[in-house]
């Protein structure tokens, strides 16, 4: 045991901050921290995400636990590793003791047990309430589905007709081309799913989002002229069923998208045009 860090340690403790809990809590030093390989992850790939936009009021207390000379960090690690990549001294802390390995192991297990996890919906109707400056996407999704009449509510389950189910999806589709949503909405409502259960849902707008990048060679008008045509005389969930029974191997949303493309391809003033497999680039997927 390293006879200076533990002193470091014990200071720390003394002048920790003790809550209500009996947690108490403090700035930490990065040195001070590790992380137990007996149960934590390896770095994943989003640290770097975490770091490029980190923000000292969204990283939160991490969880440590007090082990002599060093605190263990077991709920936190990926932000203690963002927090070391922007150059941060110290990282805000819970601090427990007395605890082994196999109690942290069981706190980074049951975690999230008494956590409700943030649905597409809350994070939208918060990122409309942070303004024009931070909520520009999800104000303007908000006023394109008024445009079309679409609601945006929580989990509707059956009752989705006329319901925004994707919204992560179109929040995505908004924030890079606002009138490829349009578009999108346009086809659903042209083809008189707008009332069916299911046309806003993830598999329908990432299937006409494949679509849309994919045939960049056919007008938008042309291309939706020509896929409210092929669409129009099944519904959402008819459409999924059939494209999936064609391509078995697919996600919903390609298969669609598949389905769609095969009927294009057939069309003369466009070409026979044979596609493996759905093209990548460009795509918000």
């Amino acid at each position: 045991m390293n006879k200076q860090n533990k002193a470091r340690v014990e200071t720390i403790m003394m002048n920790a901050h003790t809550e209500g809990n009996g947690i108490k809590t403090a700035l930490i030093p990065v040195d001070l921290c590790e992380l137990s390989p007996i149960y934590q992850r390896d770095q994943g790939r989003h640290v770097a995400h975490i770091a490029s936009n980190w923000d000292d009021n969204k990283a939160g207390h991490l969880e440590a636990s007090e082990r002599g000379d060093h605190f263990n960090i077991w709920d936190g690690g990926n932000r203690l590793r963002a927090a070391v990549m922007v150059g941060k001294t110290h990282v805000l802390c819970n601090i427990r003791t007395g605890l082994t390995d196999e109690d942290e192991a069981h706190l980074f297990v049951t975690q999230e047990e008494n956590v409700t996890k943030l649905t597409q919906y809350d994070k939208f109707i918060a990122a409309c309430a942070s303004g024009e400056e931070r909520g520009k996407a999800a104000l303007l999704l908000r006023d394109i589905c008024d445009e079309y009449g679409i609601k945006i509510k929580k989990a509707c389950g059956k009752n989705s007709a006329g319901v925004l189910t994707a919204i992560g999806v179109a929040l995505a589709i908004t924030n890079n081309e606002p009138d490829e949503l349009r578009w999108i909405f346009r086809i659903i409502r042209e083809a008189n799913w707008h009332m069916e259960p299911g046309a806003y849902s993830r598999s329908v707008i990432m299937a006409l989002n494949y679509v849309y990048t994919a045939r960049c060679d056919i007008s938008p008008n042309e291309l939706r002229t020509e896929i409210v045509k092929i669409i129009s005389q099944s519904s959402p969930k008819r459409f999924e069923y059939m494209a999936r029974a064609c391509y078995i191997d697919r996600k919903p949303s390609n298969a669609m998208a598949s389905v769609i493309e095969h009927y294009i391809n057939k069309l003369p003033q466009y070409g026979e045009r044979k596609v493996q497999e759905l093209p990548t680039r460009g795509l918000i997927f």
